[in-house]
């Protein structure tokens, strides 16, 4: 099957074991939850907040040294360890967290959850970054590993739905065959008149 799947890949066509008896019976969801990856979540905010921080901090030291502030330590790298320090670095941090956070709601990266878990068909990690002002319940994800379908739900932090069958559902309301049926023979009768 490897090979023929090579094969077919030079020629564009993909191929899946998806829908098979084989995939069919590897898949069991012993356990379909998600969870919140709380520390990748610090690591990204951090990382984000890194930069505006640092400039601010910058920044506060930089005006206080232009203005001649009594309370501003001087201008040398080991002034940073002195006590006159301390406010400014407040300061800096509570600027560079404010400057944070609209950095976050600009990039829609409000309430940030990293959902973890595995496959149900092969144990791959699975991992999902869900977020932002208004975000996605359903999400249709695909193995990495072994290409298993699935939906992800977001709010509820669980694997819905796992296998070949796994779409989200996106439209409420079926399609009216006889309707369509009708409106083809009416078109056609108009036709012949």
């Amino acid at each position: 099957f490897d090979k023929m799947q090579q094969e077919m890949a030079k020629l564009g066509v993909t191929v899946q074991k998806a829908g098979s008896s084989f995939l069919e019976q590897t898949i069991n969801v012993t356990s379909g939850k998600l969870e919140n990856d709380i520390l990748q979540v610090f690591f990204m905010i951090s990382a984000l907040a890194s930069v505006p921080t640092a400039i601010a901090i910058n920044l506060v030291w930089a005006i206080g040294l232009a203005y001649d502030w009594s309370f501003v330590p001087p201008g040398d790298w080991g002034s940073i360890l002195s006590v006159e320090f301390i406010p400014l670095f407040v300061v800096g941090i509570a600027t560079g967290l404010l400057w944070t956070s609209w950095i976050l709601e600009f990039l829609d990266l409000q309430n940030p959850e990293i959902l973890v878990g595995n496959c149900p068909s092969c144990n791959n990690p699975i991992k999902l970054f869900s977020g932002g002002a208004a975000p996605q319940k359903n999400v249709n994800y695909s193995c990495e590993n072994c290409g298993c379908k699935m939906v992800l739900d977001t709010e509820d932090r669980q694997i819905t739905m796992a296998g070949a069958s796994a779409e989200e559902v996106r439209d409420t309301q079926s399609f009216d065959w006889k309707k369509a049926w009708d409106d083809v023979k009416g078109a056609a009768r108009r036709a012949r008149q």
